[in-house]
């Protein structure tokens, strides 16, 4: 590159800027002059209403584009002809400078060629350097803006503004035109007003006849715009009158759903200007009137809208039951339905889809064209043959009587009947119970790390047992929880949650023994520093106890668990059983009546109990799995294969089906019945089957049980002997206690006196003393009904029993009163509502006491009414009474070495017993002096014990599983009265019961004098002492 070169390109490149500014500013203010001029006409066609809006808009915006494209492709041409390249440029620059174009053109020339002169020599080098020199220095003095003049550019600028003038002119000439004009032609305004068509009518008059299948009456609506609103099939009748004599009319329907264009339908014309026509509903959209003078359009009127209304599908609910519902496979569901539809309906169909199979409907109602209706249908499950855990689909649709657009249809929102399956619901019992169980295994094993070794006790050691005691606190409740709930449902077995609840209530009593040990050597450790002391030996034996009660319901529920799995796979296999029957049958009626139908229920008949195979073989491993016990998890797994085979079976029967072979199906079918009875039989069996321990413990309790029926059995026979003296001191009695009878009114008075005092203090019992105050209520309420009846006898035994929770509830009362005194924190109610309710409890024992007093006045002492035979028996029967007594103190040690074995007792169980031996003893007390009255209603009350305690055994012998050795079954808890306890949450019984009339309720006098006599007086005389000392105690 020459070195003055340089020069010269300067010169050029500000020229090349100046010439392309020159063009852009000239192409700009040209396309915009352009461009305003002809928006400038398209606002003044726009807001004049000249023309169709839209093509007038298209037009104007179409110019102006076409217009900005031209400036800028002139732009690009000029730029590309007059700068595209320096020596464009200097050429450019040559015609205004024409004494240097020769020498600054061969400048740009030679530079270009510079290197090839340097390479080829073809000129002199120096020369070219000289020349180009030259050239830059009278190229440094050239004016550009002489060279480049920017007149073109001036001249669009002018052009422009005098366009931007004409417009300012024009909208101040016409503001409102233009304003609009613009606004329609950028978008921004309203669109232009549409020049409507003149009516060329009168007043329309509308006449509509319905479908019939709407059961609408006929109507004509007069002096109307001839708007049309009818469902789609009305015939519509117009009538009006030509605003001028008219020789041919008719009417052009004009709608977007007709492609056709136009319909057309042709007026009759009267008297030269009265209008009649007639047309269908069909669509949307809107007519107009035309005026015809032969083939020529003379008139035509603005549209005048068509509307078609619509006709809505019906609609149908189920109100009742929920959507989704759980029921037993043979119940009937009552189904409750609404369905309503705008103009009629027609019918209502039940839809159900059962598992596997296809779509059945049935037709629950015809109707005759009611727009609104509801009702009720019972829905017969059995004939379906659901299995349990199945889901059954169901829906109903109504459909309307359109006979125009076709029948339209609504259906409910779809509904789920889940059959109730006792497995289910006993493997998600079977699941909680074993969580806690785990819980309890883990709680064991931590007791067993923690207290292994026998560690000195600390703070932080009693800390962390506390924690462990809080852990076994939360075991047992849940326990109980489980127990509570379990008892609701219908499907788990008693067995379970009663196991649950003797575990609870074994732990229970031990846990509160613990914590309250614990919180005592942790006040001590506080206190005192060292040193040995009684409580820890105390606190280590408790601390033992709760982990052999641990340990054992561990080894009991688990194997109780293992029990209950056998037992769910023997009633899985006996449903397969009942299927295959099912399925039986159904393949017997093909074969005597063979048609598609049939095969295609075959066909799904197989493909559910295929299946239900392979859930009962999901559920087969899990429980094999779960099974602890070697014997019975080895026997299940064996089941398992067996379970194969008879799956291979299933599908030798659909091939066989499928093939049209009916004998070879029965065959493959009977084959399979044979290997699923082995099965069943096999599972039985291993359900059956107990471990040693189990069944050895089973035979104790069977043996137990059958000493505790013999117990039983004396005591009726002593008891009976016992009632038949009775008798006879009632029969010398009874002339007596009519003299007495006067004397009963003056009591009276005295029972409602105590009566009333006990119930002014009803405002001071706290859930502590309320047993005790419904007790004594209830008493003294029964000691007036008896008074009034002039039965003396019951009033005695009725008094003598309202006395102990008489005196315990002031007791109890004073002592709470005392303890909120002295101590806010234990305040259950205000001191002084509790003193003033000592009070009256106080106050209502002093009338209690004189009519006890009065009334054992009126009766002699038994020895002096009985002979020396009489007496002589009872010391006989006393005797025999001790002997029973010691027999069932016998029986208690018993049930006490049995209950460490396993939790199948109740602690209720060892309260029956203990009860009834009590009751033996003081029935031995009382035969002793002479007293057959009291003696008796001792017996009977341990009679009533034991007959408790022995359906218990009786309940739990019913449900053992006898093994094949002929030993005993496996031990299942202890069963309780059937609807258990109250507040238990026990599931109440299903079965139908009669309602009792009041007839039902007066019981023989005998009767009622048998239940008094067994509740007599207060203390026995030999324990009066120790009740004393026991509620002294209490008081401290």
């Amino acid at each position: 590159m020459a070195i003055a070169y340089s020069e010269i390109a300067r010169v050029l490149d500000g020229a090349r800027r100046r010439q392309g500014w020159v063009v852009l500013a000239t192409a700009a203010g040209g396309a915009l002059c352009a461009v305003l001029l002809v928006g400038l006409g398209g606002a003044a066609l726009l807001g004049a209403g000249v023309g169709r809006p839209t093509p007038v808009r298209a037009a104007a915006l179409a110019a102006a584009a076409l217009v900005a494209l031209s400036a800028l492709a002139w732009a690009a041409v000029a730029a590309m002809r007059r700068a595209s390249s320096p020596l464009a440029v200097a050429r450019r620059v040559g015609e205004a400078a024409p004494e240097l174009r020769s020498d600054l053109v061969s400048s740009v020339e030679l530079e270009d060629d510079y290197e090839e002169v340097q390479r080829t020599g073809r000129y002199s080098v120096a020369l070219v350097d000289a020349h180009i020199a030259r050239t830059a220095e009278r190229a440094r003095g050239l004016d550009l803006a002489r060279v480049i003049p920017a007149r073109p550019a001036r001249r669009a600028g002018a052009a422009l503004a005098a366009a931007a003038l004409v417009n300012l002119v024009a909208l101040a000439a016409a503001p409102r035109v233009l304003a609009a004009g613009w606004q329609r032609l950028l978008g921004l305004g309203p669109a232009a007003p549409v020049r409507r068509a003149e009516p060329i009518t009168g007043d329309v008059e509308v006449s509509y006849v319905y479908p019939a299948y709407m059961h609408r009456e006929p109507r004509t609506i007069s002096g109307t715009g001839g708007e049309i609103s009818a469902p789609r099939g009305t015939e519509v009748t117009l009538k009006t009158r030509a605003d001028r004599e008219v020789q041919r009319a008719e009417l052009a329907l004009e709608s977007a759903a007709r492609k056709e264009g136009p319909a057309v339908y042709a007026l009759t014309v009267a008297n030269r200007r009265d209008l009649e026509g007639h047309l269908t509903v069909d669509v949307p959209g809107a007519y107009r009137f035309r005026f015809l003078k032969g083939k020529k359009l003379v008139a035509e009127g603005p549209p005048i809208a068509l509307a078609v209304e619509p006709d809505a599908p019906p609609e149908v609910r189920i109100t009742a039951p929920a959507p989704e519902l759980e029921v037993d496979a043979r119940a009937r569901v009552r189904i409750e339905w609404a369905a309503s539809d705008d103009f009629g309906l027609e019918k209502l169909t039940l839809v159900t889809k059962p598992p596997g199979g296809d779509e059945r409907r049935t037709q629950l109602k015809a109707f005759a064209g009611t727009r609104r209706e509801s009702g009720v249908h019972e829905l017969e499950l059995a004939p379906l043959r659901l299995a349990e855990g199945e889901k059954l689909l169901y829906w109903l649709e109504a459909e309307d009587g359109d006979v125009v657009s076709g029948p339209k249809r609504g259906a409910s929102a779809t509904h789920t009947l889940k059959i109730y399956s006792e497995a289910e619901h006993h493997r998600l019992a079977l699941l909680r119970a074993q969580g806690l169980w785990e819980d309890m295994v883990k709680l064991l094993g931590d007791r067993l790390d923690f207290f292994e070794g026998g560690p000195r006790w600390t703070d932080e050691r009693t800390q962390q047992a506390q924690a462990l005691d809080g852990r076994t606190r939360e075991l047992h409740e849940g326990l109980r929880a489980a127990a509570q709930e379990l008892r609701k449902d219908r499907s788990v077995p008693r067995q379970l949650p009663q196991a649950l609840a003797n575990a609870a209530a074994g732990i229970r009593p031990i846990e509160q023994d613990l914590a309250a040990l614990r919180l005592t050597l942790s006040r001590m450790l506080h206190f005192q520093r060292a040193g040995a002391s009684p409580l820890f030996d105390r606190v280590a034996e408790v601390d033992g106890r709760l982990d052999r009660e641990l340990e054992k319901d561990v080894l009991y529920l688990e194997q109780l668990f293992d029990q209950q799995r056998a037992d769910d796979l023997v009633k899985v296999a006996k449903d397969l059983a009942a299927r295959r029957r099912d399925l039986a049958q159904l393949l017997e009626k093909y074969k005597q009546a063979p048609s598609e139908a049939a095969k295609k229920e075959l066909l799904a008949e197989v493909a559910r109990m295929k299946a239900r195979m392979a859930e009962m073989m999901r559920r087969m491993g899990e429980l094999a799995k779960g099974m602890n016990d070697e014997h019975m998890n080895r026997e299940a797994l064996a089941e398992l294969a067996r379970s194969k085979d008879a799956m291979g079976g299933l599908d030798e029967v659909e091939k066989k089906l499928a093939q049209g072979d009916v004998e070879g199906a029965m065959k493959a079918l009977d084959q399979l019945g044979n290997a699923m009875q082995d099965m069943l039989a096999s599972l039985e069996r291993t359900a059956g089957r107990p471990g040693e321990q189990n069944a050895a413990l089973m035979k104790d309790m069977l043996a137990f049980k059958k000493e505790l029926e013999e117990v039983k059995a004396s005591q009726e026979q002593v008891a009976r002997e016992t009632e038949q003296v009775k008798g006879q001191y009632q029969q010398r009695l009874a002339q007596k206690l009519k003299q007495l009878e006067a004397g009963a009114k003056q009591l009276e008075g005295l029972a409602a006196e105590a009566r009333r005092e006990l119930d002014r203090a009803e405002p001071g019992v706290t859930p502590r003393s309320e047993d005790e105050f419904g007790q004594a209520r209830d008493r003294l309420a029964d000691l007036q009904k008896a008074l009034a009846a002039k039965d003396l006898d019951a009033a005695l035994e009725t008094v003598r029993r309202a006395l102990p929770p008489m005196q315990r509830l002031a007791m109890d009362l004073g002592d709470e009163a005392s303890m909120g005194e002295r101590y806010r924190a234990l305040r259950s109610k205000d001191p002084r509502v509790l003193r003033e309710a000592e009070r009256h409890a106080s106050g209502a024992l002093g009338p209690t006491r004189k009519v006890r007093d009065e009334l054992e006045k009126m009766f002699p002492d038994p020895k002096s009414v009985l002979g020396p035979k009489e007496q002589q028996r009872l010391s006989e029967l006393s005797q025999e009474q001790g002997q029973l007594e010691q027999r069932a103190g016998e029986l208690r040690q018993k049930l006490s070495e049995l209950a460490q074995r396993a939790p199948v007792f109740p602690p209720q169980s060892q309260e029956m017993l203990e009860g009834s031996q009590g009751h033996m003893q003081r029935a031995r007390g009382e035969l002793a002096q002479k007293n057959a009255q009291r003696g008796h209603g001792e017996q009977r009350q341990a009679l009533d014990d034991l007959s408790r305690f022995q359906r218990g055994l009786d309940e739990m012998a019913k449900n053992a599983k006898r093994g094949q050795g002929g030993g005993g079954g496996f031990p299942f808890p202890f069963g309780e009265e059937q609807g258990g306890r109250e507040g238990d949450g026990a599931d109440p019984s299903q079965e139908k019961v009669e309602i009792p009339g009041a007839d039902a309720f007066k019981a023989p006098d005998e009767f009622r004098k048998d239940l008094l006599e067994a509740m007599k007086q207060g203390t026995p005389e030999p324990y009066q002492g120790e009740v004393k000392r026991y509620y002294e105690e209490l008081v401290k």
